[in-house]
């Protein structure tokens, strides 16, 4: 998924605009909530939710996300209770500071499921690694293991930086931060190596489109599928970025061609050069993705 727009649950304007947009997935947010408008957030979130179940299941257009609050709060098993009901496709994890965190959420989900009706597995995960200087260090500890819930692993670096005390997340020129480059670089490799989605974090709402372009652009260069929106204007830009060209899907699919002439080789030859299995395994992630060819443009829209 390419495009992934954060929206607080709170805010029932912004809501009433989400089901228009061109977005690949919704992000509810209940982590950001003040304690004293939680309830009603909840509520929102889930009228959100169930409002929108069949539509968006029939025309596969937005997948239905919740942030809930960090398992270290008090919060988040409500959190989480309030909305599967109305089955969200998945869950952002905010904060994930060590696997055992993940293994916690899975189990529960595994009960609520239960009691729900709904069917094993069907809400996936998506957890916000290296959020505080501690967890920066347990990223690696996310590269192995296995998990049928986990769908990517995705930061945010405004909660790294707050935690490192630094008062800025990019430089003058749109640039993370030195530190923040760090575990940046170790949540897509965690990802890779875990064989699921990097999605990069979402950077200064406030930042122009071309800084905007630039940030989206380089995080699609260096390996990450998807980004997190906090603006509509920036959808479609993500979109276009984000998608698998026409040259590329092309490319892909005469990798996974001359493997499969050659299914018990190590190697296989394409357009006169040799590749080996870890092209294979691109191009299959490739042939994958979400999205049509060159972007889908959508229609920009903004919050008032």
């Amino acid at each position: 998924m390419r495009s992934w727009l954060q929206v607080s649950a709170d805010d029932e304007d912004r809501l009433a605009q989400i089901a228009g947009l061109a977005t690949d997935a919704v992000i509810l947010d209940l982590a950001g909530i003040l304690p004293d408008t939680r309830s009603r957030a909840r509520a929102r979130a889930r009228e959100w939710l169930e409002a929108h179940r069949t539509q968006v299941i029939a025309q596969q257009q937005q997948s239905r996300w919740v942030q809930i609050s960090p398992l270290g709060s008090r919060w988040w098993r409500d959190d989480l209770q309030a909305v599967l009901h109305s089955a969200p496709d998945g869950i952002v994890l905010p904060r994930c500071s060590a696997p055992d965190q993940l293994q916690a959420l899975t189990a529960e989900l595994y009960e609520n499921e239960q009691r729900e009706g709904l069917s094993h597995n069907a809400v996936r995960i998506l957890p916000l690694l290296g959020s505080t200087a501690a967890s920066a260090f347990t990223t690696a500890e996310f590269a192995t293991g296995a998990n049928p819930r986990l769908a990517g692993f995705g930061w945010n670096a405004a909660s790294l930086a707050k935690s490192l005390g630094a008062t800025r997340v990019t430089d003058e020129t749109g640039s993370l931060a030195t530190p923040l480059r760090l575990v940046r670089a170790q949540v897509l490799m965690a990802a890779r190596a875990r064989g699921v989605m990097p999605i990069e974090s979402p950077l200064a709402q406030d930042a122009g489109e071309e800084t905007f372009a630039a940030q989206a652009q380089a995080a699609r260069q260096d390996g990450f599928e998807g980004m997190i929106a906090t603006h509509p204007d920036q959808i479609p830009i993500l979109n276009e970025i984000f998608s698998v060209t026409e040259h590329e899907r092309g490319e892909a699919r005469s990798i996974v061609a001359a493997f499969s002439e050659n299914s018990g080789g190590e190697t296989a030859e394409v357009s006169g050069r040799i590749i080996d299995r870890s092209d294979l395994a691109r191009a299959e992630r490739i042939m994958q993705r979400s999205g049509p060819p060159g972007g889908r443009t959508g229609t920009s829209h903004r919050l008032m």
